[in-house]
């Protein structure tokens, strides 16, 4: 009974000492958040809301009807994907952009993947190639392109699916020749399963349709989503195509950036995809994701920070990327040691002041992508969702703590979404 009594104490004396807070208190107490953390999310966020409220973005009718539409190859690598590329091929099948051909890729799948891949081609909805021994994504992709007829090459991971429209909308960018790439806007369809499937499709929603939107319009993408991106086939021979490799997403977009070409970003070709449905799963997800960003941008492609070579747009854009992920990561760890050495008696109160602060916007932001989403009457429920972002954060926290700390200290640390084999011939970088 003490313990609960001490309890409620501790939650009596916080509520009256923040009722009776000043606001430049307040800011002083939560300065890492005011000042450095927050902006990255508040300032973009605002900006594509009014512009898309204001009617800022123009829309183009490209690319055309009827038999001068360019032809797309669509790439599905496939590892033990049987239960789900049967569908993931329907979709593409179902879209109302008709000059479109089909290639998988099995990767040495141990489960009825050959099987389906077979029944599908057999049906004349796509090619199908098996490669006998499993050698990772990239090899996957890199032979489907060898096949591969049409001018822009689609790729999507053989779990996802797409709207009709997506690859018509994803094209429309490429009406400008300096686009090389651009990446289509990623959601998450198993959203309702649980609680860790909500916060991933709020996520997706603030970090791809806004982030991403915001970073696509001001030249610093430098990602084109495995899950659904598209490029000239004539960039990706230009810079050769895929490296095996965790990140192999990121490492070919930055290639394309050193070519000179613009990244761009189509908030309305959406594909859905199954977000992890463990805490395990996730974590392990999100760390492999940090340990290559590190690598790739760190380490493999460091020259894009030379201003000379690459100019303004490539340094800014890595240096933002940089500050995010790297800086502010470690920034939260010392603004967090700070207050526990120096101020513990102000923890409670702190804490509760950063869950509203950062309640109030992750809701905002979720309600300003949800506003703009194209599926605004299904996805509006996950503002109730929101307020938790506040605690998701955290784990993503820890997840690049962890994969910082392996790509820095272990760069031969093992992670199962590559074969041994194939780990072992890759340079370290």
């Amino acid at each position: 009974m003490e313990s609960i009594d001490d309890f409620l104490k501790l939650i009596s004396g916080t509520s009256d000492r923040l009722a009776s807070l000043p606001l430049d208190q307040i800011v002083r107490m939560l300065w890492f958040c005011f000042f450095l953390d927050l902006p990255r999310y508040v300032i973009p966020n605002t900006v594509i809301f009014l512009r898309e409220l204001l009617g800022m973005r123009g829309r183009i009718p490209w690319p055309p009807d009827g038999p001068n539409q360019p032809m797309v190859t669509v790439l599905i690598p496939a590892y033990n994907e049987g239960e789900t590329i049967a569908r993931t091929v329907r979709s593409i099948r179902e879209s109302n952009y008709s000059n479109i051909e089909i290639i998988i890729v099995d990767d040495g799948s141990t489960d009825c993947t050959p099987a389906v891949g077979r029944a599908v081609e057999s049906s004349g909805h796509a090619r199908f190639f098996r490669k006998e021994e499993r050698c990772g994504k990239a090899s996957c992709l890199n032979l489907a392109l060898e096949m591969a007829r049409g001018e822009f090459i689609v790729c999507i991971d053989a779990d996802s699916s797409l709207d009709r429209d997506a690859i018509r909308k994803i094209l429309v960018p490429f009406q400008d020749p300096n686009v090389g790439a651009v990446s289509g806007c990623v959601k998450v369809r198993n959203r309702d399963e649980n609680l860790l499937t909500r916060l991933q499709a709020c996520e997706y929603l603030v970090s791809i349709a806004l982030g991403r939107r915001f970073l696509g319009w001001i030249g610093f993408l430098t990602i084109v989503s495995g899950a659904f991106g598209c490029f000239r086939r004539s960039t990706l021979s230009e810079c050769g195509a895929w490296d095996p490799g965790i990140g192999d997403d990121s490492n070919v977009t930055l290639k394309t950036r050193k070519l000179g070409q613009w990244v761009a970003f189509a908030p309305n070709a959406v594909a859905m995809t199954d977000a992890p449905t463990t805490l395990a799963k996730f974590f392990r997800q999100r760390r492999r994701w940090s340990r290559s960003y590190l690598r790739n941008r760190l380490r493999k492609h460091r020259d894009l920070f030379n201003l000379r070579v690459y100019g303004l747009r490539s340094f800014f854009a890595l240096t933002e990327g940089l500050l995010y992920t790297a800086v502010l990561l470690l920034g939260f760890i010392v603004y967090l040691a700070f207050n526990i050495i120096y101020r513990p008696g102000d923890l409670p109160l702190i804490a509760v002041l950063a869950f509203i602060v950062y309640s109030f916007v992750s809701c905002s932001s979720v309600a300003i992508a949800i506003f703009l989403s194209e599926r605004r009457a299904e996805e509006w429920h996950l503002l109730f969702a929101a307020p938790f972002l506040v605690f998701y954060r955290l784990i993503l926290k820890a997840a690049r703590v962890v994969a910082f700390s392996q790509e820095i200290f272990v760069q031969r640390a093992r992670d199962p979404f590559y074969p041994d084999k194939v780990a072992r011939e890759m340079p370290v970088w």
